[in-house]
């Protein structure tokens, strides 16, 4: 049982979350107290020794000599009138979902070996008392295996002990670092003994000094530290630190979990832009203006025109918080609200917006005065879908035809006007043409459904109602599918190619990429047909696989590991047509039908926009990669990706002189740490201006509940994926649960026996795409990435919206 020192150590899952974030700040050059580690492993070999006798204890004679290597790790760590602490360090503490602050046993003061052998058999011994275990139980992470490690850490002689907050825990400003410290060691701040000196500021303002103990130098080097390590960790971080002269000290450093929903003024969420888009990461500022640009002038287009809000009631339609783009839900609800048979819980469902109020909430309200109103705006919203549906082909025709030129261009463009004059041409004209047309697109989808919907389902079950909506034919998306397939199958037909693919690397295959042979061939025409795609669509900062094929390659290999038939569509459509039509009658079924039809139709070219959209934000990261890149060379600024952290108004700014190469380079600067820090926090999905407090479903051990959006039935084993880098690993016939997916992600799709995300609606792209494949789908179930583990055998139960845990 040697144990590792601290320094020496590099991130293990069984040092828990306490040594892994002190470990991540060594490799970052933080000073950090030394320590030992007591791994999980270690911890389990001593539980069994005390409980092997449970009459003595670590640090009794018997024991003493089993734990001889141990002891004498101990010994050689510490230094005579010393003092160490022994810390807890858990599989659960400190991580995104809980911090599990203050439930184990920190025991300070140990001078000796057999203090230290004594505080870690109270500290193993409490791990299992009844404040850890009714945490536990309150906590979504409890599912998890708890498994404890230890720390033995040196005591600093502190002068000041704090906490800093990469954002302020409380307050609604997401760019808000704050303090507390006290002077001496940190239990008194800890304990609430002691009354703290606090400091708050922005990220980059002037600290205020009034009534500071702490001079301006070490408040702005804590401020400074803390965004860096918030930076490096990505997410912001509570970090606590002893100040000793003038050495700063770090000794914890933990996910903030736990942010604040409030914000001054409406009701914003980001759902929809959370499954796969633009909000499921955090969004560069080029994306986010781009984004905000096109939604506020497509939403606001669409509401006028169709009387839903008059022009002074058409507000900010979009905001950039905490990293991701939300938009003005309580502004779309309002307009909502002007349309036949809608019902607000109903169109949250759709998108998966959190219920804040019982039953269906508000429900669009006939009467004398607004039946007129209602008739206009349905009979207008009607008249935009047919005339939409009838000129869709010719917009889609346009803007391809414009994507091909600009691709084009792209190849022959050479010096710096010609790039910055075509780069302002996509962004402004083509772009805005491309983006605009998908929104609306979506916007007549999202009302047509609140129209026909609740008509049809008076006539057929949810069930019959996805699968009339299911099977739409060839969509784009499921194009990329079926070329890989015939790859797979023709290199599957050639014993020597097959053999290759069985035995080679992905890395090896890809040295091959460039050779003449049947199938490299057949792959470079599939990246020149479909390379604008990648595992994340709507991300400038992702590599389209024209760029990086890696993914394509994958994808070829497990076809060729595990060949299986792909359903591309419901083969039993047409069957199930009769069965509902014998059902409600031909009468009811032709109108009903129409309605179907109707919908497909929308659902259809949402999904052929959506595609067209895809290409445009390829266009522009290649375009923004080549102009960074000439900007570059020019020393303009200090590499090319920085234009992706700048909005697209700032480089239009610059390019127009109004704005110079160093304010470009500083805001670059600090959009991009905006971004890190933001990019793998768990933040709220809704932000509140009131909040009556969100409705739960009553939670079980064994069932999740969850949105329906796509019906069946299914028991297989789960695959939790948190990483699209991990795409890889799904096994065919896997459940695969997931935060949320990806347009790029369709060649998984007919690897799949069922879907489970933590976002999305009925209307999302990975609703449709599992509709497609007769994947049993359910969206929208809280936490499923935390609730389920690889490997578990789960059941999915669309048809009553729930998964059914049937092995742990």
């Amino acid at each position: 049982m040697e144990l590792l020192e601290l320094h020496q150590a590099k991130v293990k899952a069984s040092y828990g979350g306490k040594v892994n974030g002190l470990i991540h700040l060594i490799q970052a050059g933080f000073l950090v107290p030394r320590g030992l580690i007591l791994s999980a492993e270690i911890n389990l070999k001593l539980l069994e020794l005390l409980r092997l006798d449970a009459s003595q204890h670590l640090t009794d004679s018997r024991h003493r000599f089993l734990l001889k290597e141990m002891i004498q790790s101990l010994e050689s760590f510490m230094d005579e009138g010393k003092s160490y602490i022994v810390r807890s360090s858990s599989f659960l503490e400190d991580g995104q979902d809980s911090s599990f602050a203050g439930q184990y046993e920190s025991i300070n003061g140990c001078q000796t070996v057999d203090q230290v052998l004594q505080a870690i058999e109270q500290c193993l011994m409490t791990a299992g008392s009844h404040k850890v275990k009714a945490y536990q139980k309150n906590q979504v992470s409890s599912h998890h295996v708890n498994n404890l490690a230890l720390l033995i850490q040196e005591e600093v002689g502190a002068d000041f002990s704090g906490v800093s907050f990469g954002v302020n825990p409380v307050s609604q400003k997401d760019r808000l670092w704050s303090l507390e410290y006290v002077q001496g060691g940190g239990d008194p701040l800890v304990s609430g003994h002691h009354q703290p000196f606090a400091v708050s500021s922005s990220w980059d303002a002037p600290v205020d000094l009034e009534g500071q103990l702490l001079d301006a130098a070490l408040l702005n080097r804590l401020r400074a530290d803390t965004l860096l390590i918030s930076e490096i960790m990505q997410c912001p971080m509570d970090i606590e630190f002893c100040l000793v002269g003038q050495d700063l000290y770090y000794v914890q450093a933990r996910p903030i979990t736990r942010f604040n929903p409030r914000v001054s003024k409406g009701r914003w969420t980001t759902a929809n832009f959370r499954d796969g888009g633009v909000a499921a990461q955090s969004c560069p500022a080029l994306m986010a203006s781009l984004y905000q640009h096109s939604w506020q002038l497509a939403l606001g287009d669409f509401l006028t025109h169709h009387q839903l809000l008059s022009a002074d009631q058409v507000e900010e339609l979009m905001l950039l918080h905490y990293g991701r783009p939300y938009w003005n839900l309580g502004i779309v609800k309002t307009a909502m609200e002007q349309i036949p048979g809608y019902v607000e819980s109903e169109f949250d469902s759709e998108l998966g917006v959190a219920k804040d109020y019982e039953g269906k909430g508000v429900v669009s309200k006939f009467s004398l005065k607004s039946v007129v109103h209602l008739i206009k705006v349905a009979f207008a919203l009607n008249r935009t879908s047919k005339n939409w549906l009838e000129t869709a082909q010719t917009r889609k025709d346009k803007l391809l035809s414009l994507y091909h030129n600009l691709e084009v261009a792209l190849n022959q463009a050479q010096d710096q006007a010609g790039l910055e004059m075509i780069w302002r041409d996509l962004v402004t004209k083509a772009y805005l043409r491309s983006e605009t047309t998908y929104f609306k697109q979506v916007f007549i989808n999202t009302v047509q459904l609140s129209l026909k919907k609740n008509r049809l389902l008076k006539r057929i079950s949810q069930e019959d109602f996805f699968d009339l909506i299911s099977a739409l034919g060839n969509l784009s998306h499921t194009q990329v599918d079926r070329a890989l397939y015939q790859i797979a199958q023709t290199i599957l037909s050639n014993q020597l190619l097959r053999k290759e693919w069985e035995s080679l690397s992905i890395d090896q295959l890809l040295v091959k990429s460039s050779e003449e042979r049947l199938d490299m061939t057949l792959i470079r025409q599939f990246l020149a047909d479909y390379g604008y795609h990648s595992k994340r669509e709507l991300y400038l900062l992702e590599p389209s696989f024209s760029e990086d094929s890696s993914f394509i390659f994958d994808s070829i290999q497990q076809m060729v590991l595990k060949p299986q038939q792909p359903s591309f569509e419901k083969s039993d459509l047409r069957h199930r047509q009769e069965l509902i039509r014998e059902e409600v009658g031909s009468f009811h079924y032709r109108r009903l039908y129409k309605d179907i039809r109707f919908l497909r139709d929308l659902l259809w070219w949402r999904e052929e926009f959506k595609d067209i959209s895809t290409r445009y934000y390829h266009l522009i990261r290649q375009w923004t990669l080549s102009l960074g890149k000439c900007y570059e060379e020019q020393g303009l600024i200090s590499c090319a990706e920085d234009l992706f952290y700048l909005s697209w108004q700032d480089i239009l700014a610059f390019m127009d002189g109004k704005l110079g190469s160093d304010h470009l380079t500083e805001k670059a600067a600090k959009n991009r740490q905006y971004c890190r820090i933001y990019d793998k926090a768990v933040v709220p999905g809704d932000l509140f201006e009131t909040r009556r407090g969100r409705i739960q479903e009553k939670e079980s051990e064994t069932e999740l509940q969850g949105l329906a959006a796509s019906g069946g039935f299914v028991t297989a084993r789960v695959r939790v994926l948190t990483d699209m880098n991990d795409l890889g690993q799904i096994e065919a016939g896997e459940i695969l649960v997931t935060p949320f997916t990806d347009t790029g992600w369709s060649p998984i799709f007919s690897r799949l026996s069922g879907l489970v995300t933590e976002t999305g609606g009925v209307l999302c792209h990975a609703s449709i795409v599992a509709r497609e494949y007769g994947i049993p789908t359910l969206v929208c179930v809280e936490n499923a990435c935390q609730r389920l583990r690889t490997g578990m055998l789960v059941t999915i139960d669309s048809d009553q919206g729930r998964l059914i845990i049937e092995e742990e």
